[in-house]
């Protein structure tokens, strides 16, 4: 399971509750605009894809306020990726090690 963190500014400006379960979607890019992330969550989410969109989700009790599952990602080719891409292999294989729910969208 990957998760990931926003604080109590980021869930107010998403609209989503720090403290109660909820499940939303966001672009990565706008994600990383937020919060100066860590170099680890920075190059998970660069390697996903600026152009790409997570769904999160908590469930109560689940996890602790502020984070967050990621439950799907929709990666989007055309804008950013093409599926030969290492970037977007990568992305790929993490999803699929990860047991993650990765959707693709040919934007081209």
């Amino acid at each position: 399971m990957m998760i990931i963190y926003t604080d109590q500014d980021q869930c107010k400006e998403f609209g989503v509750s720090y403290f109660e379960e909820a499940s939303w979607v966001v672009d990565i890019a706008v994600l990383l605009k937020t919060k100066d992330y860590d170099q680890q969550h920075k190059t998970l989410l660069t390697g996903l894809g600026t152009k790409s969109s997570l769904t999160l989700e908590r469930g109560k009790g689940r996890l602790r306020p502020g984070w967050w599952c990621i439950k799907k990602i929709l990666v989007h080719h055309g804008l950013n990726r093409d599926q030969s891409d290492p970037c977007f292999e990568w992305a790929r294989d993490y999803c699929k090690v990860n047991n993650l729910y990765i959707e693709e969208k040919d934007d081209g």
